[in-house]
């Protein structure tokens, strides 16, 4: 029988909102937590939908995205390990503002909002946290649209690569290899374009020699080279 996660031993408990808990309500927290195996495809929860709490992610990636008029996706992250998806929908009491979908099998945990507000309630410190986490946030989306706005798609996807190679990187012999295997059509959605658009850029970056590409593993040759073309440097 598989063992239930243990927030007192878990890695990202140690790395979130609720690193500095007190025994008691990490006790708490372990108590009510509901963890459970996640399979790629699966949907935490839909844009729309009644928030009832925050997932916090042990292992696995979730892609979070949300849906325009035309019903085309356009991802906003794709969450690692450690991270929280919910937060902001919960503190400001309103229905999920897009939807979660598991992209690699990982063990999620869910907190129901009223434990959140518990643990709030009993350690001011938690709700410090959250404001600051959210104000980033909230800076960090501002400044996506601007460049979303005032870079040429190319740029666009040059930042991607360099960015992801950073996040989601791991050193290979002839370089960095993106470890995340994201298809033509989630890559277009990151940066807002068309998958084609996506797939003659990656073949003009191999003739360029910055990224090597085979099937969904993408390589980045030359670091400096795609940071200056993604006008990062």
């Amino acid at each position: 029988m598989k063992k239930t996660p243990q927030c007192l031993e878990c890695e990202t408990l140690a790395a979130n909102i609720f690193c500095d808990l007190p025994t008691d309500l990490v006790g708490l927290l372990n108590e009510k937590k509901i963890a459970r195996d996640y399979k790629r495809k699966h949907i935490l929860f839909f844009e729309g939908n009644p928030t009832q709490g925050i997932y916090c992610i042990k292992s696995g990636r979730v892609k979070v995205f949300k849906t325009g008029p035309e019903g085309k996706q356009y991802i906003l992250q794709i969450a690692e390990p450690k991270g929280i998806l919910g937060l902001e929908s919960v503190f400001s009491n309103r229905h999920f503002a897009c939807t979660a979908e598991v992209i690699e099998d990982g063990v999620i945990c869910f907190i129901e909002k009223e434990v959140i507000f518990e643990i709030l309630k009993r350690n001011p410190s938690t709700a410090i946290k959250i404001t600051h986490i959210l104000a980033k946030e909230l800076k960090e989306s501002d400044e996506e649209r601007l460049e979303l706005a005032q870079s040429a798609v190319r740029e666009r996807l040059a930042r991607l690569l360099s960015i992801l190679s950073q996040s989601h990187g791991k050193k290979v012999t002839n370089g960095v290899l993106i470890d995340l295997r994201l298809s033509r059509e989630e890559m277009a959605e990151m940066i807002g374009t068309a998958a084609e658009t996506a797939m003659r850029l990656l073949k003009e970056f191999k003739e360029e020699k910055l990224v090597e590409v085979k099937g969904k593993e993408i390589t980045v040759l030359d670091q400096d080279g795609l940071a200056k073309t993604g006008q990062i440097l």
